[in-house]
């Protein structure tokens, strides 16, 4: 949804409700999940790298520089499956991704110039998809 958003534009107001909320759920699922001192779910790092893209394009930017740095730490914490090599490897694309999120919440403020915008766009392209 968030990546339909992206390319449709955010006018689609009842598309970015649901997203919303999906992303919502989708949280409580994993925070029902995780305990404590636990390792976290893998997947609980893409979630979070797509929620602070999402926010930081169609919501509050706060938001989404606090989400991507919860993936982040989800990311340092994310359970073990596999190789270790293999497991590095996901690990690190999932810090750097959600270190890109943070980017683009952080640079918001900056999104009236159009350099800037067209490049948010396209790093939210790349990050949900």
């Amino acid at each position: 949804m968030a990546l339909r958003i992206e390319r449709m534009g955010s006018k689609v107001v009842g598309l970015v409700t649901a997203a919303d909320e999906a992303f919502q759920r989708g949280e409580a699922i994993l925070q029902e999940q995780h305990t404590k001192a636990q390792p976290w779910d893998r997947f609980g790092t893409m979630l979070a790298r797509h929620r602070a893209t999402h926010e930081a394009m169609n919501g509050k930017a706060s938001f989404g520089a606090t989400t991507a740095a919860r993936g982040i730490w989800r990311a340092i914490r994310a359970e073990k499956e596999g190789a270790l090599e293999g497991h590095r490897a996901f690990v690190l694309k999932q810090l750097g991704m959600n270190a890109a999120a943070g980017v683009l919440a952080v640079s918001k403020p900056f999104a009236r110039i159009s350099k800037v915008s067209s490049a948010r766009h396209q790093l939210a392209l790349k990050l949900l998809g």
